[in-house]
């Protein structure tokens, strides 16, 4: 079993009806669909639903393909997961906005701290993109980068779709982390209360 990052204000429930699709696109599922098996949130999130703790991770079911069981991360490969740094000057952001056919939206802009939360400017981020990945020293030949934070946080990511917000992760992030990938109990994530 392995993890998938997502903003926990996107979850609500146990998320074991839930699917992840990888690089799903325009009605196409290039990896199939991976079944979560159990959602992880801070205490933090659970008791206050604190947008610093805006952060979830989802334990991921081995799915058997041509007669192997194979991980997640071994089909799609990941990103690694990095806490405690400082927002990076450039960023790569990544979401799914609601409407759009599947079609993501990318942008590599410039990284600034508004408000205590580090923060990008970019159109096109509107319903949808939440939870999406916000990459540090991405290498577009590889299609890599550090990850550091999801659209989610102030607002749970933005009231308006040219400014988005992330979570600062540090170590509540890096124990939840490590609660999902050794098989600790899952949370019950309650549904987030309207941000904006």
């Amino acid at each position: 079993m392995r993890t998938a990052l997502d903003a926990a204000h996107c979850l609500s429930g146990d998320a074991k009806d839930l699917e992840f699709v990888p690089m799903y696109h325009d009605g196409q599922a290039p990896y199939g669909a991976w079944d979560v098996t159990g959602a992880y949130v801070s205490q933090r999130w659970l008791l206050h639903q604190d947008p610093q703790a805006d952060v979830a991770f989802l334990t991921v079911k081995s799915r058997d393909i041509v007669g192997t069981e194979r991980t997640l991360e071994s089909v799609v490969g990941g990103d690694p997961l990095v806490t405690g740094r400082q927002p990076p000057q450039w960023t790569v952001v990544v979401g799914y906005p609601a409407g759009r056919g599947g079609r993501p939206v990318i942008c590599l802009n410039q990284t600034f701290a508004q408000h205590g939360y580090p923060a990008f400017r970019c159109g096109g981020f509107t319903d949808g993109t939440s939870g999406g990945a916000w990459l540090a020293d991405y290498n577009s030949q590889t299609g890599r980068g550090d990850l550091y934070g999801v659209t989610g946080g102030r607002h749970q990511g933005g009231c308006v779709s040219c400014v988005s917000y992330t979570s600062s992760f540090g170590p509540d992030a890096s124990a939840v982390y490590e609660r999902a990938a050794t098989g600790g109990p899952p949370d019950v994530v309650p549904a987030a209360r309207p941000a904006c």
